[in-house]
Parts: C-alpha cells; structure tokens; sequence
C-alpha cells in the first residue's frame, strides 16, 4: 500500500478515535464484563491456518512479521470475532463498557466466538512513521499490555487499562503510570519495568498498525468476523444479529 494512503488511513482513524463517543459509559457490572477467567492465547508471531494476515513487505517496515492477536475464549469456538482498539480511543471505552460485558456473557464465555484482540494504536499519533515515539501514550499502552501477558496478566492489565474515565494524551498512560498498575496488579515489578523500558514489543505494535492500515480500518473500535470486512456497530443487537448469521442461528 503507498504510504500516502497509509497516512490518510491513518489521519481518518486518528480523527475518529478522538471524536466524541457516542453514548453514555454506563456503570460496569464487575461480574458480567470480567472475563480474566476465560481462556487466553498470547500474541504470536508465529501465523496460524485461519489467523489475521500478514502485513504486506510493502506495507510494514518490520520484515517478515506474521501476526495474530489476544486470543480470548475457546480456541476451538467456530466463529472469531477480531476487534481492532485503542485504550486511549473514546469509542473502545464505550464499547468495552456497554457492549463487551453481554458479548462475553452470550458468546465467548459459552463457547461460541472467540476473540482477537488486536491493537490498533491511532490516538495521539501524528504520522506512521512516529510510532517508535516513546511518548505515544497508545503505543506504551499497547507495549504495557503485552508485557502483563508474560507475567500472565493480560486481561488483567486490559480491563485496567479501559477501566474509568480517563482524557486521552493527557499522561493517563505515562509510564509512571503503566508500571504503577502493574504494581497494582501485584507483577513482578522489576520484570515488568525492564520489558516496558526495552520497547522490546515496539516493532509489533507497529506491525499491528500496519496491518490495520493494511486492511482497510477505519478508526477504533473496528471488527470483522473471521477476517472478513470490516465494520462497526452501533448496539450490541447489531453485533449479536451478525453474529448469529455467522454461526448459522
């Protein structure tokens, strides 16, 4: 893909993640959206039949990456959900909050869909090619993320990170900030502040950009059915309704 049309994908998504999301953030119900107990797969380099695409050498400046995000649910459910995000985006807090919990609760926890969980880091980027920028509060995020999941805290880390109001850019995810929810968490600390200062997951969260890039996504939250079109919703009866075609109800 041209870099041209990569940085006006980009633009567009950056203008719609930090647009107003739409709808009130409704009080979350703790029992319904905590999936911490469900089955979780790491990121992988590795490509697997069915998983995302790889990103085009022409596309990525990271060379023969192959990726696949989060997996979360039964790995054998018959339908994948992926779900492109920012834990900065307006609009990802507003879908973990009033849409994720009766996803999780109808489909994941039961068996029927799982999902990957990709990062689509846009918020608060000015350009592509400044995503190595230390002080991109999505990226760190994003960064931060991956690092919990050594210590086996992704969903941990991930339900901390969309928990709360928070103003994008505004040093919400600063470092300092990151390693403390760590702390919180109760992580080895010192493993965790090393994997975070290394940026050692830096060149994927990239390669996930330019995947998103790649595929044509718009903004955040985005979502496709086993890697099919991608598209957005509204409520979570049009998710549900989409849903269900996929699974042949």
């Amino acid at each position: 893909m041209p870099i041209l049309r990569s940085l006006r994908t980009l633009a567009f998504a950056l203008m719609i993640c930090a647009g107003f999301a739409p709808g009130a953030l409704s009080a979350q119900d703790e029992s319904a959206v905590d999936f911490t107990d469900l089955p979780v797969q790491n990121a992988t380099t590795v490509q697997e039949p069915g998983s995302t695409p790889v990103a085009s050498p022409e596309a990525s400046p990271v060379a023969d990456v192959e990726l696949r995000g989060y997996i979360v649910g039964d790995p054998d459910a018959p339908v994948t959900l992926q779900i492109y995000a920012d834990y900065q985006c307006p609009h990802c807090r507003n879908f973990y909050n009033t849409i994720e919990p009766q996803l999780v609760a109808d489909y994941v926890a039961t068996g029927k869909v799982k999902l990957e969980l990709l990062d689509f880091t846009v918020v608060g980027v000015p350009s592509i090619q400044a995503l190595d920028d230390d002080s991109l509060e999505s990226v760190q995020a994003a960064e931060a993320a991956m690092c919990a999941a050594e210590q086996g805290a992704y969903l941990e880390y991930y339900q901390t990170l969309f928990s709360g109001e928070m103003t994008p850019n505004s040093g919400a995810f600063s470092n300092s900030n990151l390693k403390a929810f760590a702390a919180d968490l109760g992580l080895d600390t010192d493993v965790f502040d090393d994997c975070l200062d290394s940026g050692k997951y830096e060149p994927a969260i990239i390669s996930y950009v330019y995947l998103g890039v790649e595929r044509g996504v718009p903004g955040t939250p985005s979502l496709s059915i086993d890697n099919g079109e991608i598209f957005s919703v509204g409520s979570y009866e049009e998710l549900q309704g989409l849903l269900d075609e996929a699974l042949g109800e």
